[in-house]
């Protein structure tokens, strides 16, 4: 994850970058979709901007080839399961399985 500047109005240069520290040189990146989350009422500890915080998620087919702790993100026992953007990776993947409403 990285913080995007404001001078990268999509992300898709913060995105790269990643993807290529993480890749190597010859990574691409494509947009898979975008969030928009209302946050309301505010709760004290919310990280992000309110009351819209409003993002696209990117993604890039290449391998990882940096060693780290990794965790699988296609399964709905996956650790990202609670993550606002996690039904737009059944687009990656294509199970319907992993899509899932928001209680409001």
């Amino acid at each position: 994850m990285r913080v995007v500047p404001d001078t990268d109005s999509d992300g898709r240069t913060t995105a790269l970058r990643l993807a290529r520290d993480l890749c190597g040189t010859r990574a691409t990146v494509h947009c898979v979709g975008f969030v928009r989350n209302n946050v309301s009422p505010v709760e004290v500890d919310y990280p992000w901007p309110t009351p819209e915080a409003n993002f696209t998620v990117w993604a890039s087919d290449e391998q990882i080839t940096r060693e780290g702790s990794w965790v699988t993100a296609f399964t709905e026992e996956s650790p990202l399961s609670d993550r606002h953007w996690f039904p737009l990776l059944a687009a990656l993947t294509g199970q319907r399985a992993l899509q899932y409403t928001v209680e409001a």
